[in-house]
């Protein structure tokens, strides 16, 4: 809006003639107004960063990178600090002798004047918006989108850090939108990863790698995404955020089939991270935990073999995973509910089978080693059932005493 005052008072200057010549006020206005705007912006920036620092504290201290690299305050800055010295020129040309045309020379300061403005409205609301951690999670993911197609390894990971730190906060001060969100940021940065790194033209490792150490790019990086994940888990855990858990449950769920998409392989580690995960919530009695881990395992699997080719993949392994979490899931859920329906604990080992059963996958070379270990399990609950039916039902003593 300032921009276009601007431009609309310059073009009336010109239109009308204005005399400029022994005018005085003209320099004297010109300069208190750059003089007011600097000190607005100086000022802007002292209120703004105290704002900022208690953000900080209830978020990430990214969040100062993250102000620094915006390019909208950035440019500001740089453009209001130096409107001053445009404005001691304007004046001096505005002394000389009028073949300088000092109209052109006003004009021009006037729509400096309005850039200036519109800038300063805009850094203030730039400033209003990082204090919203929701914004501040969206703009560490398109630093880490950046880091990805630039290969900056350090700083996506930090980035990473940064979105799992302000989860953790948000867990802390029990607001379960704010880890959610971060969640769904860093699967969204896991598949742009995973996607580059399909891309031939991105390098398994680079530089920046090599001097961290750092052998396999992609495997380290997915290390370090988990670590993170299993770290906001047990937060939620500890105050018993059940929804929270959940979400971590279903991103690695995400997460294991796009890394199916890229190898197979990969996707053996997010499987054991959800049993593994799901086993502690248990024992922590969110048995609802247990339940979300069951369907994701099923659904993550059903969608790996209906839309990723495994013809010539080696599938035993990832796949003995997740039969052997859904084991573990089961057995925990019937100690610590013995009159549980057995027949809920078979289910997902007859899905398990009748997923690998299909024409698609029922000649692959390692469908028989899988259904194997489905039938295993299969087996041990029908014999828990048989040993149930034969044991007799232990009499009530207190009822016998009564009668």
């Amino acid at each position: 809006m300032g921009t276009l005052l601007g431009l609309l008072s310059a073009l009336l200057l010109f239109l009308y003639n204005i005399p400029l010549n022994n005018n005085q006020l003209i320099p004297i206005g010109m300069i208190a107004t750059s003089s007011l705007l600097f000190l607005l912006n100086q000022w802007t920036h002292v209120t703004a960063w105290r704002s900022l620092v208690t953000a900080a504290e209830n978020g990430t201290s990214r969040l100062f990178d993250a102000v620094r690299k915006d390019p909208l305050n950035w440019f500001g800055n740089i453009f209001l600090n130096f409107f001053p010295l445009l404005t001691l020129l304007t004046v001096l040309f505005l002394a000389m002798p009028t073949a300088l045309n000092p109209t052109q020379w006003l004009a021009v300061w006037i729509i400096g004047l309005g850039i200036a403005f519109d800038l300063l409205y805009s850094s203030s609301r730039q400033y209003l918006k990082f204090l919203n951690p929701f914004h501040l999670l969206q703009s560490l993911t398109h630093s880490a989108k950046q880091d990805v197609q630039n290969n900056k390894e350090a700083d996506l990971c930090d980035n990473i850090e940064a979105i799992s730190e302000i989860a953790v906060k948000g867990i802390d001060n029990y607001n379960i939108a704010l880890p959610n969100e971060a969640l769904d940021q860093l699967q969204q940065i896991t598949r742009n990863f995973l996607s580059a790194s399909k891309s031939i033209a991105h390098p398994t490792q680079d530089r920046e790698s090599e001097k961290m150490g750092i052998n396999d790019k992609l495997t380290y990086t997915l290390f370090f995404l988990y670590q993170r994940l299993e770290l906001i888990f047990q937060k939620a855990l500890e105050v018993r955020l059940e929804p929270v858990c959940s979400s971590v449950i279903t991103t690695l769920g995400k997460i294991a089939y796009h890394t199916a998409k890229l190898d197979i392989s990969l996707s053996a580690d997010p499987f054991n991270s959800i049993g593994r995960l799901a086993r502690e919530a248990q024992l922590e009695q969110m048995p609802e935990v247990g339940v979300k881990a069951t369907i994701t395992l099923l659904e993550v699997t059903r969608l790996i073999l209906d839309e990723v080719d495994l013809s010539y993949q080696e599938i035993r392994d990832p796949f003995l995973v997740v039969v052997n979490d859904l084991h573990e899931i089961a057995k925990e859920a019937y100690r610590q509910d013995k009159q549980i329906d057995l027949n809920l604990l078979r289910q997902p080992f007859r899905q398990i089978k009748e997923l690998f059963n299909q024409e698609k996958m029922a000649n692959h070379s390692d469908t028989a080693a899988i259904i194997f270990r489905a039938d295993q399990a299969l087996a041990e609950f029908d014999a828990l059932e048989l040993i149930l039916k034969t044991v007799p039902p232990i009499p009530n003593l207190g009822e016998e005493q009564k009668t």
